[in-house]
């Protein structure tokens, strides 16, 4: 329960624009592998790969990396909830165009057509859903 309040009052400060971002210097290549190593024990037990691919001469950004740790938390918690065993659950970063992507993909069965334009709205869920709908919007 207080991760729902937390989640809310964050989506409710980042939607009123009020949410302060604390950035710093970060190593994204630290970064990642720091967000990623919680789910390692969980993906092991669903029996589902969880693999990062970000090369360690990535730059330095000016980040806030609890925000970014979130969002990647809230990403790999999804991946790994629709990945069937036996899936891969990839976190990559890559450069390029003066700007570093960070994306999360899995081989789970994918998001509905039905639901895709509905997925970042505050507390939508589809029906087989089990979260409580504030992640992808945060």
């Amino acid at each position: 329960m207080a991760r729902v309040i937390d989640d809310l009052r964050t989506l409710s400060l980042a939607e009123s624009g009020a949410l302060t971002l604390h950035r710093e210097s970060s190593d994204v290549h630290v970064l990642i592998d720091d967000a990623v190593a919680p789910f390692r024990p969980t993906a092991e037990a669903e029996g589902v790969a969880l693999a990062v691919d970000a090369p360690a001469s990535l730059p330095q950004l000016d980040i806030d990396p609890v925000r970014i740790r979130q969002v990647l938390g809230n990403l790999i918690t999804n991946a790994l909830r629709y990945t069937p065993r036996g899936g891969r659950v990839e976190v990559q970063a890559r450069e390029g165009q003066g700007r570093v992507s960070i994306s999360v993909s899995d081989t789970g069965s994918g998001i509905a057509a039905d639901v895709l334009p509905h997925v970042f709205e505050r507390f939508y869920r589809s029906a087989d859903s089990t979260g409580s709908g504030l992640g992808l919007p945060i």
